[in-house]
């Protein structure tokens, strides 16, 4: 089941979601995708502290990104 749309860097260690949107800017969103973070891939937050960097789970490997970075993904969350 779908849920919410929100930033990653909201969405809590454990939970899983789908990638929607990345922030506007040609840069930015070209730092992103080469990173695995494209709209429509699946992802899941292994840690968020809610402080510091954030370690996510895509395309089956790990990324650690940083909260500014993660603030400018959009997800939308899976409901169980």
């Amino acid at each position: 089941m779908i849920g919410h749309i929100l930033p990653l860097s909201m969405l809590p260690s454990g939970k899983n979601a789908s990638i929607r949107r990345l922030a506007e800017g040609e840069k930015v969103r070209e730092r992103l995708m080469s990173m695995g973070f494209i709209p429509g891939i699946d992802v899941s937050v292994v840690r968020n502290d809610r402080h510091g960097p954030l370690i996510i789970s895509l395309l089956n490997s790990r990324v650690i990104i940083g909260r500014g970075m993660a603030q400018k993904i959009l997800v939308e969350e899976y409901v169980d």
